[in-house]
């Protein structure tokens, strides 16, 4: 997950799937593309590592779903703060604000050009991305990110 924000998970689930929180006055942008062992082999066997190149889940629910959903957002307005955490406000991104792109038929891929995961400082870990995705109305979407490493589950 990438955003130009900062994200939380320290509020638990605040709301129907609401599962993370976007700092209210600095989120606007959000690329979530979900990376999963059936669609790379290779991770069975090892971590993401530079060079590689990763096929992103093409599964959409047909609304926004950040637990099952490869999507993108953009100009999305956070709403009001639900809580504070480190002297950041955190709210809901909903899915009636800005333009929201769902998966097509094929999954978006991302392409590892650095990664630092520190183990030691974990807000440390940064990475360099760039991925394209091809949204179900056929609108083709290229970015690049670097900078803090958001959220790896396993």
């Amino acid at each position: 997950m990438f955003t130009d924000g900062r994200i939380t998970d320290t509020f638990g689930d605040v709301g129907l799937g609401y599962a993370y929180a976007y700092s209210v006055s600095t989120t606007s942008k959000l690329a979530l593309i979900k990376v999963s062992l059936d669609d790379n082999p290779s991770l069975g066997s090892g971590l993401i590592s530079t060079g590689n190149t990763y096929i992103g889940s093409s599964l959409s629910t047909g609304v926004p779903n950040y637990s099952a959903d490869s999507l993108i957002a953009y100009d999305g307005v956070v709403s009001s703060s639900f809580g504070t955490e480190n002297g950041i406000n955190y709210g809901h991104l909903p899915e009636t604000s800005g333009v929201w792109y769902a998966v097509g038929t094929i999954g978006p891929t991302v392409i590892i050009n650095a990664i630092n995961i520190d183990t030691n400082v974990p807000a440390n870990s940064t990475i360099d991305v760039d991925y394209t995705f091809l949204a179900s109305d056929g609108t083709s979407i290229t970015g690049h990110y670097e900078g803090t490493l958001g959220i790896i589950l396993d």
